[in-house]
């Protein structure tokens, strides 16, 4: 495999990168105690117990944590591939969910920040194959079931709620599927609210908590870091996010529709989440709810410019990720 070619990379290339990615992050922050994001994230109803896990038992909260990232990048780089959304064949979705997942950023709560993105990335996977002529139900209802469970492990995830209707809206569901749907984002809430006061404590208990939590100000979410890598990094993904968000725009009359609005919902995900940063409650785990839009939209610009071009943003993408370890 040529350079010029590195972009066209086959399977087992991308996912032996993924991994060597994932093992990187988590080695990092077992063996050097280093996190990109310091502040752990303020107790959820359920997340306490994900943050209980990972002070009790760290190595098998980074062995278990590891797994559901290695999960939700496989079911991102598949979901890209199925849906035909690039101009040709490509596997990056897979590395590159691993640079925006758990490369850069890094939670000292990372069994929460690990969870939250299986969570986010089986609901997306659900609402893709929502997409057909015929009824959904079951989609719908898993999907919004899993965005439902979002803000009882994370509570700025309620924001994430919002999906709902944009899905509804974008991938032309029907009434009765978007019942369907709310009856799914409902239900974790109910029989968490069901078990508390089932456990003899307020029935609104984990409402009151969430509301608790999105108000308590976690500190600032960017934090100074030894390296400029992080910044620099960063900087090189925004730079290709925006040119990948301007050449869909300019472009999207020429895609079939399925793949139009899947890259479209992205857009908004990537919106949505990047709005949760700003939220008084939010830590690092928010920046990292990106990784899913961010792993799907890069390679749309990635595989459109000059091959040798790409390559080598790709390469220094993953150097650098790597690097962060070392410097």
């Amino acid at each position: 495999m040529s350079f010029r070619d590195l972009i066209r990379q086959p399977l087992p290339v991308a996912t032996l990168t993924f991994l060597v990615i994932v093992a990187a992050a988590f080695t990092r922050a077992l063996s050097l105690t280093y996190f990109s994001g310091t502040v752990p994230a303020l107790c959820a109803p359920l997340g306490q117990y994900t943050a209980a896990i990972r002070t009790t038992m760290p190595v098998v909260a980074a062995v278990a944590s590891g797994f559901m990232i290695v999960w939700a990048g496989l079911l991102t780089g598949r979901n890209s591939i199925r849906a035909e959304l690039y101009t040709q064949r490509c596997y990056l979705a897979m590395p590159l969910f691993g640079v925006a997942g758990c490369g850069v950023i890094l939670n000292n709560d990372f069994l929460t920040q690990s969870l939250v993105l299986l969570l986010l990335t089986m609901a997306s996977r659900n609402f893709y194959n929502s997409f057909h002529r015929h009824y959904c139900f079951d989609r719908m209802f898993r999907g919004a079931l899993c965005i439902g469970t979002i803000p009882l492990i994370y509570a700025p995830g309620i924001v994430l709620w919002l999906l709902v209707p944009l899905v509804v809206w974008l991938f032309r569901r029907t009434l009765r599927e978007s019942i369907v749907a709310v009856t799914g984002l409902l239900l974790p809430l109910f029989f968490t609210c069901f078990g508390y006061w089932a456990a003899d404590s307020g029935f609104l208990t984990p409402v009151n908590t969430i509301v608790d939590a999105l108000q308590r100000s976690a500190g600032p979410i960017l934090h100074a870091e030894n390296t400029p890598l992080p910044l620099i990094l960063s900087g090189l993904i925004l730079f290709l996010l925006f040119c990948a968000v301007a050449s869909l725009l300019f472009n999207i009359y020429q895609l079939s529709t399925k793949p139009r609005n899947i890259l479209l919902y992205n857009i908004y995900l990537l919106v949505i989440t990047v709005g949760i940063c700003f939220l008084p409650g939010s830590t690092t785990i928010s920046l990292t709810l990106t990784a899913p839009a961010i792993a799907t939209l890069l390679p749309l610009v990635l595989t459109r410019i000059n091959g040798i071009i790409a390559s080598a943003f790709y390469l220094v993408i993953i150097v650098l990720t790597l690097s962060l370890g070392i410097f």
